[in-house]
Order: C-alpha cells, then sequence, then structure tokens
C-alpha cells in the first residue's frame, strides 16, 4: 500500500473515529437529558392528574355540603319530622343530585336514615359494610368531624364495582355553622364515562384500579408526590412507546383503596429520537465530507508533492543526469525536503564529475587518457564532415624512453613524461585542441579546425620547446628528450581507427628515418 492508500485509511479511522465518539457521546448527553426532563415531565403530569382528581373529589365535596348545611335537615335529626324523609330524602331526590346512596347518622354514630337509588340494592345492607367498625375508614365515618368533613375514594363493593366518593360531612345549618347535629355520608360513583371525561379535560390517559389488580412487583419507584389524603410513592413502569406511572388513592382512613395509573406516551422520547436520526445523518455526511475534504488536503499538500518529487528523482536516477534540480509547490518540510535532495544531487553531480575526470585522465600528466580522448576524437570526426572542416591528429612517441628508464629509473622517466605533457599544454591552447596520453610514452594531439600547415608548426614548436629545457641532475630531465611525430589530416569517410592508422604509421616513419623529427602520413 502506498502513501495514498495509508493516508486515506488513516484519515477514514479517524474521522469516523471522531465522528463516532461524537455521535455517541451526543447520545448519551441527549439521552440522560431528555430522560430527566421526561422524568420531570412525568411527574408534572401525574401531580396534575392528582390534581384533576382531587379536584373532581371537592366538587363532589361542594355538592355534598348542599346536603350536609341544611337547616331543615339539621332540624329534622335533632327532631325527626313526619314525611321529611318521604319528599326530600328519596331515591328521586339522589338521582338529581348524582348520588348513589346517603346515610344520617345522629351524634352516636346510630343510622337514622339511609336511602339508595337502585331498587335491587340494599341500603341498610350497603350502611353496615360502610360502617363496619372492622375497617378504619368505617369507623372514622361514625364519628363526628372535628371541621365540617371531608371527601375520599373508596372501593365499595355493595356499591357496585366502579369507584365511588364517600363524604363524611357534619350536617350543619344552612349557613355552616354549628354545633353538629349529626353525620352525612353520601356516595357518588366514578363510571368509566365521568373517569373518561376527566382524562379527556385533563388530556391524560388514566385509569382507577382495584388494589388486588395493581401492584410493584415489576415496577421502580419514582418519588413520594403529595395528594389531597396525604403523601403518596410515585412508581413506574418503563416502556415503549409509554411509560405506566401509579400510585395508591387512600380512602377516609388513610388506607389504600385504588391504584391511580397513568399510561404516559414518550413522545419526548420519540423527538429524541428524530433528533439523534437527524443528528447520526448529519455526522455521517459530515465525516464523509470531512474525510473527503481531509483526504483532498492530505493528497493535494502532501501525497502529490511526495510523487512528484519522488518522480523527479526517478529520471536523475534512471537517465543517470545529475544537473537537474527537484522542485515543489510551497514552503514547508517538503520543499526543505527537496532543497536537502538538492545538496545531495549537487554533490552527486560534483562526484560524477570527478570520478568521469579521473576516469578520463591520466593521473600522471593529468592529460585526457584513452578513454577520454576517444569519444573526443569520434565527435570532432562527425563535426568536421558535417561543416567540411579540417581536422589534424598528431600521434608523438618518446624517443628511446626505453632505454631512458633503463639509464635515470622510473621516477626520472616519470618526470620527463610529465614534462613533455607540459609541452604539449603549451602548444595547444586553442578551444578545440586536446592532448592525450594513450600509452606508456605515446601522446597524442588533436587539431579540430586545423590546417595541415597549422599543425606542421604545432609539431615544429613542440619539438623546439623541448629542445630549450635544461636536462642534468638538478634539473626535471636527467637527458635532453625528443620526439617522433607522425601526423594525419583527416579525409571524408575516416573514421577514428583509419586516423589512428594512418598516423601511426606516419609515426613509424618518422622513427625508422632517425627519429625527433614529424612524418605526414600519405
Amino acid at each position: 500500500m502506498g502513501l495514498r492508500s495509508h493516508s486515506l485509511g488513516w484519515v477514514l479511522l479517524f474521522t469516523f473515529g471522531v465522528g463516532g465518539l461524537g455521535a455517541f457521546g451526543l447520545d448519551h448527553f441527549l439521552t440522560d437529558s431528555f430522560e430527566r426532563i421526561e422524568q420531570t415531565a412525568m411527574r408534572k403530569d401525574f401531580q396534575r392528574l392528582l390534581g384533576t382528581l382531587d379536584d373532581a373529589v371537592a366538587q363532589r365535596a361542594r355538592g355534598a355540603r348542599e346536603w350536609s348545611q341544611w337547616t331543615e335537615l339539621r332540624n329534622h335529626l335533632r327532631k325527626p319530622q313526619p314525611g321529611f324523609t318521604e319528599e326530600n330524602l328519596g331515591p328521586h331526590s339522589l338521582t338529581a343530585s348524582g348520588l348513589v346512596w346517603l346515610a344520617l347518622l345522629d351524634l352516636q354514630g346510630r343510622v337514622v336514615h339511609t336511602v339508595v337509588t337502585d331498587p335491587s340494592q340494599d341500603a341498610q345492607a350497603i350502611a353496615r359494610m360502610v360502617l363496619s367498625s372492622a375497617k378504619p375508614s368505617g369507623r372514622e365515618a361514625r364519628q363526628v368531624p372535628t371541621e365540617r368533613g371531608r371527601c375520599a375514594l373508596v372501593f365499595e363493593p355493595a356499591l357496585g364495582p366502579d369507584l365511588v366518593v364517600l363524604c363524611h360531612l357534619s350536617v350543619l345549618d344552612s349557613n355552616g355553622q354549628g354545633p353538629s347535629a349529626g353525620v352525612l355520608l353520601t356516595a357518588e360513583r366514578l363510571g368509566p364515562s365521568k373517569l373518561r371525561e376527566m382524562g379527556e379535560r385533563a388530556a391524560l390517559d388514566f385509569n382507577l384500579l382495584p388494589l388486588e389488580r395493581g401492584g410493584t412487583q415489576d415496577w421502580r419507584r419514582l418519588e413520594s408526590l403529595a395528594s389531597s389524603t396525604g403523601q403518596t410513592t410515585l412508581w413506574i413502569q418503563p416502556g415503549e412507546p409509554q411509560h405506566r406511572l401509579r400510585a395508591q388513592v387512600r380512602d377516609l382512613g388513610g388506607e389504600p383503596v385504588a391504584w391511580l395509573e397513568l399510561s404516559w406516551p414518550r413522545e419526548m422520547r420519540l423527538q429524541v429520537d428524530e433528533v439523534l436520526r437527524g443528528a447520526h445523518r448529519l455526522f455521517i455526511v459530515m465525516a464523509v465530507l470531512l474525510a473527503l475534504g481531509s483526504y483532498w488536503v492530505v493528497d493535494w499538500r502532501l501525497v502529490r508533492r511526495l510523487r512528484s518529487l519522488k518522480r523527479q528523482m526517478a529520471a536523475a536516477r534512471v537517465g543517470e543526469d545529475w544537473t537537474p534540480r527537484l522542485s515543489v509547490s510551497g514552503k514547508d518540510e517538503i520543499s526543505e525536503l527537496a532543497d536537502e535532495g538538492n545538496h545531495l544531487l549537487q554533490r552527486i553531480e560534483l562526484q560524477v564529475q570527478i570520478l568521469a575526470e579521473s576516469a578520463q585522465t591520466d593521473p600522471l600528466t593529468q592529460l585526457a587518457n584513452r578513454r577520454g580522448f576517444d569519444p573526443r576524437l569520434e565527435a570532432a570526426l562527425g563535426r568536421c564532415a558535417r561543416n567540411a572542416a579540417p581536422l589534424c591528429l598528431l600521434l608523438i612517441d618518446a624517443d628511446h624512453f626505453k632505454r631512458f628508464n633503463d639509464d635515470h629509473g622510473h621516477a626520472a622517466g616519470d618526470r620527463a613524461l610529465q614534462v613533455l605533457a607540459a609541452a604539449l599544454r603549451q602548444v595547444s591552447r586553442r578551444g578545440g585542441d586536446l592532448a592525450a596520453r594513450i600509452g606508456g610514452e605515446e601522446f597524442v594531439l588533436l587539431l579540430e579546425g586545423s590546417t595541415a600547415q597549422v599543425a606542421q608548426d604545432c609539431g615544429a614548436a613542440l619539438q623546439a620547446w623541448l629542445a630549450k629545457q635544461p636536462s642534468g641532475e638538478t634539473a626535471l630531465l636527467a637527458r635532453p628528450l625528443t620526439v617522433s611525430i607522425g601526423a594525419a589530416q583527416a579525409r571524408p569517410g575516416d573514421t577514428p581507427q583509419t586516423l589512428m592508422a594512418r598516423a601511426d604509421t606516419a609515426l613509424y616513419q618518422a622513427k625508422s628515418a632517425g627519429r625527433n623529427r614529424l612524418e605526414w602520413a600519405e
């Protein structure tokens, strides 16, 4: 895998890793926040439900007080009047007031009168069950209220399967003044239709259940709430798509008589889920855009420039051309890397140049060697052929050089060769001239663009310069040094080999003719 693939992988890993962590953190934060908001809203709604129920009980209490605060009823309890109960406390009167049962008790808790609207029911039996001393509410109902009394919800099987509002009130005069003449008990049924009406009015879905139909085994305690009958514990059963909340409803004696259960739709949770889905989509889009943007930036600012740098370096390596310089856009670490690469290329170019010169230079005389001379000769012949220009070649050999070495030693022979090289440099000062050592004591002088006469003059100048050099024990030359020269002028169709062969033949003629002379090839 290349840098581009690695960078893409890391960008994707980082982007989606950070995006995933961000989405997880957002989920956790929003879920916790909305759960707290949800619980607060649930408490408020259940408290509002309790308030609605209390209002319903209070409304029934106001209706019951119209009966209990009635001077004629008070007088009747103190001194029964014939026909009063038949005229004012009959079933038709209860039905008109919405009551299902009524009982009058004297100050000693004895039932003076009781009536029920349903003719199939026994009012006395109902009174006995409601006032049963086995129940705290029954014992309290027999007592004269210390104040004006109160109302509470009860489940009384004798009155039917529905919840009823049972009011326990003092019988006072029409102004609500005492002293009390006895106790008034009224019962008003809260049937399904009335509960449904209360739920619609409060915009809450609730129900009242008997105690035996409820429980808290799979429920979690939430908190305590205040109601008209005292503190009650709120329980919750989490669920989807709604929670269920319940609390106990207490009777006049403070005993639980029913479960008030609220089905609370989790609209907030649905909203949170929708928000989270939108946030997840946004995170994905942002992550993709960020990944693409990051990849483009990495590719444009890093990978492409590095690949350009690589291509330039590969081209230099393959072409073995160290003269071009690396170039990348920008001013940063990559451009600094290119600068360092340029320093390295410059060093390589210098080293290659030194090696090339060393490979094409004779180390003793510092003239070109055979490797450096042959390409120059071939190129010069090509130029002369194209331009119809003259070219001459002088092949030079030191006379009796083996004897020179034998008589004076190789060190003296090396010095003699160095003197000969200096002489060649003296007579080959033009740009197209090239002096080279191509053998032990064999030298060559390439005169590009020179006529035969110029070549003749160069050979004579070489011999004259050597003749002027001092010799002896204190001089560079142990004895005088002479050279034999074979000269050849290039002809059409000449190759380096044919030109060198003709010059070599002329050199042989010069040596055969007595040495220290110049001969021209035919």
